[in-house]
């Protein structure tokens, strides 16, 4: 067996991993676009494609090189914000079995990615990785469409997927508020009908005051928002230490929109090949 770090060992690892998703019951047109769109992910050598696949193959460890649980459908999913000059966004990664990755593992994998784009001239800005949650989705194909690049390895028996998904930029910009405890967010940060991951409070001029407006948890729902905007609302406020929560809740927010466009174009395409049959 090749001695772990060597390129040979990092080599077996990546072909231990199962070819990338194949199509099963889609149109002939989809089945080419998602083939297309993995030979582009394949090509894709920039310098965070390089470092995503370094990292992961020097934090992963699979012995025996057999794989026990393969990826298919994720709803759990680790993030790591990427924010540096050149690239931006949100790298995304899965288990296979939709288990929940391990929070050591990532970090582990987010610190030796940040270090190789550093040591290649890139200031990457440090932020904790993310827990998040997604409408299930086909992670291999819904990656495939919308991401830069997805990259695969084998940890302890479980596939791991990484893509990164460009978006800039990445956290919500935050602005001093009237309480220096506070934070102002902008209206169109905030999404309706979903639920928000921090306290949401309205600031009361006339009494100088905060009040809760949608608890932690709750729904933020959409005609609230369209009565804000109508009355000239431009901001609404936030504990300053909920900053963690909502870079969460924009990177759910703009993930599931994606989630929603596949499902609407994956059904439509099944739509289609059923009329045909």
């Amino acid at each position: 067996m090749e001695p772990q770090g060597s390129r040979e060992y990092r080599r077996a690892k990546q072909n231990a991993a199962t070819p990338l998703w194949k199509p099963t019951d889609l149109s002939e047109d989809r089945v080419r676009f998602l083939k297309e769109r993995q030979d582009r992910s394949d090509a894709n050598q920039t310098l965070i494609a390089k470092g995503t696949q370094q990292a992961l193959d020097e934090s992963t460890e699979n012995h025996d090189g057999v794989i026990h649980e393969k990826i298919e459908v994720a709803s759990n999913m680790a993030c790591i914000m990427v924010e540096s000059e050149r690239f931006s966004g949100y790298l995304v990664a899965v288990m296979g079995n939709n288990k929940k990755m391990e929070t050591d593992f990532i970090t582990t994998i987010k610190q030796r990615l940040f270090k190789f784009l550093k040591d290649n001239g890139e200031d990457v800005s440090e932020d904790d990785a993310l827990g998040l949650r997604i409408k299930q989705v086909e992670f291999e194909p819904w990656a495939l469409e919308y991401a830069d690049f997805l990259r695969k390895s084998v940890h302890k028996g479980n596939e791991v997927a990484m893509a990164f998904f460009p978006r800039r930029p990445p956290k919500v910009i935050l602005e001093e508020s009237q309480h220096h405890d506070m934070a102002k967010l902008h209206i169109g940060d905030l999404v309706g009908d979903r639920p928000i991951e921090f306290d949401l409070y309205m600031y009361l001029p006339n009494n100088n005051k905060y009040v809760l407006y949608t608890p932690k948890g709750g729904v933020f729902y959409n005609k609230q928002l369209d009565r804000l905007k109508n009355q000239g609302v431009t901001h609404m406020h936030v504990q300053k230490d909920a900053a963690k929560s909502i870079s969460k809740y924009k990177a759910q927010n703009y993930l599931n929109d994606l989630v929603d466009d596949y499902d609407q174009k994956s059904g439509s395409a099944s739509s289609a090949k059923q009329k045909a049959s």
